[in-house]
């Protein structure tokens, strides 16, 4: 599902444009659940790599043409929040994927547009969420993408799946497999009982209906922010 969406931007709201009538890349048939969410080429990995050595919770991959225009999709289906806090990942699209027994998360950082709420909505594998950019603390148009795991609000860390990505320099089409087997939770298809998003940004009522915010404040963890960097 694709939308015209409000975003938050501060204390303003934007009105982002609706995204693309061809809007939905076709997953490839595969053993691996998710799939690559854009074109291009691999420049980082997780943990570091490739040109860099610094710690990275994720993967970048860049286009070719540094072109803004670059489509990123849904990896997994979910229900996806646009946010926009002022950090070093910029706009970003964070994707939450419940299971039984815990969570998934992907997230999609330094993009020039989203095409998702702010307010969260569901989306299927293959939906066109955003376009590719260097919002936040970026030097390069690229796409940071990480997959993270958790099992309470706050409580997700980055999944390593280099093997999906590598080489370095290795081209990456949408929708191909990412040949990652993740750890094997049971799918929860439903879209009203998320955990795992950012607190700070949804506030915890909206995570689980009737808490108050303070309620588990103790249970979220830092969440990690993305340096400056090349791609």
């Amino acid at each position: 599902m694709v939308v015209t969406a409000l975003m938050a931007f501060g204390t303003g709201l934007t009105l982002l444009p609706a995204a693309p009538a061809a809007g939905v890349v076709e997953p490839e048939p595969s053993e691996f659940p998710m799939t690559m969410p854009t074109s291009g080429m691999v420049e980082s990995l997780v943990g570091g790599g490739c040109s860099s050595s610094r710690s990275h919770p994720g993967v970048d991959i860049s286009n070719l043409a540094t072109s803004t225009a670059t489509e990123i999709y849904a990896a997994y289906p979910g229900t996806a929040y646009a946010i926009n806090k002022g950090d070093g990942y910029g706009l970003r699209v964070e994707i939450v994927h419940p299971y039984e027994g815990g969570y998934y998360l992907t997230r999609y950082a330094h993009l020039s547009q989203a095409f998702v709420s702010a307010d969260g909505q569901p989306v299927e594998q293959g939906d066109l969420i955003g376009l590719m950019g260097r919002s936040g603390s970026a030097t390069g148009v690229h796409l940071h993408f990480e997959v993270r795991q958790g099992t309470a609000p706050g409580s997700d860390v980055p999944v390593d799946i280099n093997e999906g990505f590598r080489p370095c320099r290795n081209l990456v089409s949408a929708g191909q497999p990412i040949r990652v087997d993740l750890a094997p939770l049971t799918w929860i298809p439903r879209h009203d009982a998320f955990v795992g998003m950012d607190i700070a940004v949804l506030g915890i009522g909206a995570v689980f209906p009737g808490v108050d915010d303070g309620v588990l404040q103790s249970a979220s963890a830092p969440r990690s922010t993305e340096p400056k960097h090349h791609a």
